[in-house]
């Protein structure tokens, strides 16, 4: 299966290593920046780099050998571990992927760009159908690890795994060592590829390549942040960021797997609306999948 959104063709390798430069349109302030590379040929720690008029801004390495964070040199963006966030208004844009390694014959590289803050959809989305995936709680892990670990567990129903013994494996491979984070997202991604799933990072605005993506059979893994009330029947009160498992949408409800509820309470409906303001009003990040043996780069469109 090849990934489910539009793509641009293959990376611009530079002479046969994992190094790759994309020019990205100007990019003005109060906009976020995402990119995710994922593949299955190569385990080797990588990390993006954005230049521009401002300075230069670099992310956290990832990987299974990632190192210490990275220093970032200007003042018109900050990186929050695993994205870009501007400031200021950006020229001259250009992202780099730095990968110690031979360039990839199987790999998957996304670039994402959008405001941090939308008005979020008010429609009601079309239905789809709804995804069959197992229903794990993170509630069950060790609780050093169990309140941030719903990203790896989103990613582990997304692909497919039911064992608890897999499952805490997985778990503890997405886990991003310099910070000890369980909910990076290009870290997830490399978890992800070891199983032989690719994955990218997308920052959604509409129902449309939602719907794109599921009608293609093809798991979502969604980001969503909401204040109290807004998210009703959610395990959670509120959440400054969580990550859940969109299965399909039926009758004006999303189908969600989400791993904040305990066993036996992890397949959810919620609300469409309610789910679209808690999902896409800020950020909007999810990880999209595509199947194994994928060959391709995401295109990149003009910032909103």
């Amino acid at each position: 299966m090849d990934y489910p959104l539009a793509v641009a063709g293959t990376a611009p390798w530079r002479l046969g290593t994992a190094h790759a430069t994309i020019d990205l349109p100007d990019v003005p302030a109060d906009h976020i920046i995402a990119a995710g590379f994922a593949s299955t040929s190569t385990r080797q720690r990588f990390a993006f780099q954005l230049r521009c008029n401002a300075g230069r801004f670099q992310t956290a390495a990832f990987g299974h050998r990632a190192k210490a964070l990275m220093r970032s040199r200007g003042r018109g963006a900050g990186v929050p571990v695993d994205y870009f966030d501007t400031t200021d208004d950006l020229t001259n844009v250009s992202l780099c992927l730095s990968c110690r390694a031979r360039a990839p014959a199987v790999y998957l590289l996304t670039v994402s760009i959008r405001p941090r803050v939308i008005a979020a959809p008010t429609n009601v989305p079309g239905d789809t159908p709804v995804l069959g995936a197992p229903c794990l709680s993170q509630t069950t892990l060790d609780a050093a690890i169990s309140r941030q670990a719903c990203s790896p567990t989103a990613t582990a129903m997304a692909l497919g795994i039911a064992d608890d013994a897999d499952f805490r494996a997985f778990v503890q491979s997405a886990v991003h060592r310099p910070t000890g984070l369980c909910g990076v997202w290009p870290q997830n991604l490399w978890a992800a590829a070891r199983r032989g799933r690719l994955g990218g990072v997308e920052l959604m605005s509409s129902w449309e390549d939602v719907r794109q993506a599921v009608s293609a059979q093809v798991p979502v893994v969604a980001s969503v942040r909401f204040r109290t009330g807004e998210l009703p029947n959610s395990p959670m009160p509120s959440t400054g960021g969580h990550l859940v498992l969109l299965r399909g949408i039926e009758g004006g409800t999303v189908r969600v797997n989400d791993p904040a509820a305990p066993p036996g309470a992890v397949d959810r409906r919620y609300d469409a609306r309610a789910f679209a303001a808690a999902w896409m009003r800020e950020r909007g990040a999810a990880y999209v999948f595509a199947g194994t043996g994928s060959r391709s780069a995401r295109g990149v469109g003009e910032p909103a």
